[in-house]
């Protein structure tokens, strides 16, 4: 983790999406250290949150954190006066998890990169009130997609919610989406509407308590469709949103939160397979998997740069011997007086290289040239610089 973090300093703005997953392990005896995994159909694991740098152009740096627990204790039944338990003693609850890694994240960008910025990008598991406070308290950059629509303070002091506030502002500009294929859905290009506007969330501590706090709230809807779901993301941001480039560069962020869907993508289905360790030890569980986990975050970084920039020189992501060995690997002579690539590099590794291929094509998509969907490559760098987001990207 600490040396993600040393990586980090040639960054002014990283990218930090966090999320949590459960790997589930063989245990029909229930002899191994492992908890419940699942709500409805109880399996056997452990639970884990991870913390993923990316960098602005999208390529994951490293993991930053990592946090396991276990759920030993049995489910109890909901009531109205646990609920209220619940919620004020959420050290108490797996929401406390967010915070840890949150603020252990701060703590380690701070000592060993004090001058990089972490935006996190945080999935609707993180919309809760401690979350929110946390970041609006100590001035984090921080988006979490809203899954509640919560209760707000409009300016005249009347009370309002979320979802018709955002709703009602009007349209910042649009940008255009190419959707690919999927099992069922065919591929299209949506029209996505951008609104944005400031509120103060009125958060409930306990029935008796509350509290205010000032978000920004991005709305990203689609426009005209009218079969299927369309694309809408509700977005809670701490992130400035002067002008649609902005709220752009919002939206943009959030897509980084999909590395580390590829991440545990890798880690526990593909190049890594975690779930087929056969280890007793709780301990020795979590050592053998926080190794693969940084396997599984260096084959994303890899996976996304074959596919973006696949000349670039392999010196820049492997050492002279990892190059020696790949040649040794396919038994062919290397030419020291040619530059070799990084895409020649992992082709000679076969049985990662199909993996890497497919997972680029998952990050990716398909290639597009359409100047419309340069304003969501824009980057936080690029605000004051990109001539490209201003026309004719947007609509």
């Amino acid at each position: 983790m600490g040396a993600t973090a040393r990586r980090c300093r040639s960054e002014r703005i990283v990218y930090v999406p966090v999320d949590g997953t459960s790997l589930t392990l063989t245990d029909n005896a229930e002899k191994r250290e492992l908890g419940r995994v699942g709500t409805r159909f109880f399996a056997r694991g452990l639970q884990v949150m991870n913390a993923l740098a990316v960098d602005v152009n999208g390529a994951a740096i490293g993991l930053l954190d990592q946090r396991w627990w276990a759920r030993d204790h049995p489910p109890r039944a909901r009531n109205a006066q646990s609920q209220r338990c619940r919620r004020y003693n959420f050290f108490k609850r797996e929401t406390r998890f967010w915070l840890q890694t949150i603020t252990n994240v701060e703590e380690l960008l701070r000592s060993a990169s004090p001058d990089t910025i972490a935006w996190y990008q945080l999935d609707r598991g993180a919309d809760c009130r401690p979350v929110l406070q946390l970041a609006a308290e100590r001035n984090l950059l921080v988006t979490v997609r809203a899954v509640h629509n919560r209760r707000i303070i409009r300016d005249d002091g009347r009370i309002a919610y979320l979802d018709s506030t955002v709703r009602r502002q009007p349209v910042l500009g649009e940008y255009q989406l190419d959707i690919p294929d999927r099992e069922g859905r065919p591929g299209r290009r949506a029209r996505i509407s951008v609104r944005a506007c400031s509120v103060t969330v009125n958060a409930r501590i306990t029935s008796h308590r509350r509290i205010t706090f000032w978000l920004n709230a991005v709305l990203a809807e689609e426009i005209g469709r009218h079969r299927g779901q369309p694309v809408r993301w509700l977005l809670l941001t701490t992130h400035p949103i002067d002008s649609f480039k902005h709220a752009l560069s919002i939206v943009r962020g959030y897509t980084m939160r999909w590395r580390v869907e590829e991440l545990h993508r890798a880690w526990k289905k593909g190049l890594c397979n975690v779930e087929d360790s056969q280890l007793q030890g709780r301990e020795a569980i979590v050592k053998w998997v926080t190794v693969l986990a940084t396997v599984a975050a260096r084959a994303v970084r890899l996976a996304y740069l074959l596919r973006s920039s696949p000349e670039l020189p392999a010196a820049t992501e492997f050492t002279e011997d990892e190059i020696d060995a790949a040649f040794i690997l396919v038994k062919r002579k290397r030419d020291r007086r040619k530059q070799v690539t990084l895409g020649q590099v992992i082709e000679m590794i076969p049985k990662s290289a199909a993996l890497l291929i497919s997972t680029a094509a998952n990050l990716l998509g398909p290639p597009s040239s359409d100047a419309a969907s340069t304003a969501s490559r824009c980057s936080p760098r690029d605000w004051r610089t990109c001539a490209k987001c201003d026309e004719p990207s947007v609509r």
